[in-house]
């Protein structure tokens, strides 16, 4: 989450970084490359009479801002979203219209390689991925998530991966996505996809937050 103090018209996009070593970086730090939060900015000195900061727009590219970062000491650097080791997510919805749909990704040994590849996926099926997070899931938290303790058994089993989508048809091309996914590796029924939009909303919230949290 950034935070910031005595700071004036300031800026903030997703990060969207790539080269070779960044992805094993984040490991030895301990970090989560799913627990991105640049949206939830903390003002030190929030006022009601100024803004002090605001999100960059969409379509935003690094490369406008940082023409020459190419490389670091001989390493090579794409500014491309497309192979950020970070997921681009925009935060909040677009359109409040919009579909909402969420997914969670089960530990099960493959469970992060499951995720990006879902995530690259979906990149070709008009949806925006709104948020993710990658956290432990007590017994209690998924009770209240899917109203049921039948997923207590794999809960346990380590950290889940859960990814807030939007757009036109969301569910539906977040479940043919899944289902393909499981299908290629194997790992069918370690997957939970939205399908009820009276709860998905509720879910979500309980995961993330509120919309703009």
């Amino acid at each position: 989450m950034p935070t910031i103090e005595s700071t004036y018209d300031i800026k903030f996009a997703c990060f969207a970084f790539f080269y070779h070593e960044l992805n094993e970086q984040f490991k030895e730090a301990g970090l989560s490359v799913f627990n991105n939060h640049w949206y939830r900015i903390f003002d030190f000195n929030q006022s009601e009479d100024e803004m002090h900061w605001s999100l960059f727009t969409v379509d935003v590219r690094p490369e406008d801002y940082f023409p020459n970062l190419t490389s670091v000491d001989e390493m090579e650097i794409s500014m491309d979203s497309v192979v950020s080791v970070v997921p681009k997510t925009l935060g909040s919805k677009l359109d409040k219209n919009d579909q909402t749909c969420l997914v969670i990704f089960f530990s099960d040994g493959n469970r992060e390689k499951r995720a990006k590849a879902f995530i690259k996926e979906m990149e070709h099926k008009s949806c925006s991925l709104v948020r993710t997070k990658e956290f432990s899931m007590k017994e209690h938290e998924a009770q209240n998530v899917f109203g049921t303790d039948s997923y207590n058994s794999v809960i346990i089993r380590g950290p889940v991966i859960a990814l807030e989508y939007s757009g036109a048809l969301a569910s539906k091309k977040c479940s043919d996505v899944a289902k393909s996914i499981a299908l290629e590796t194997g790992s069918t029924g370690l997957v939970y996809v939205s399908t009820n939009p009276n709860t998905v909303l509720r879910q979500v919230q309980l995961i993330f937050g509120a919309a703009n949290a």
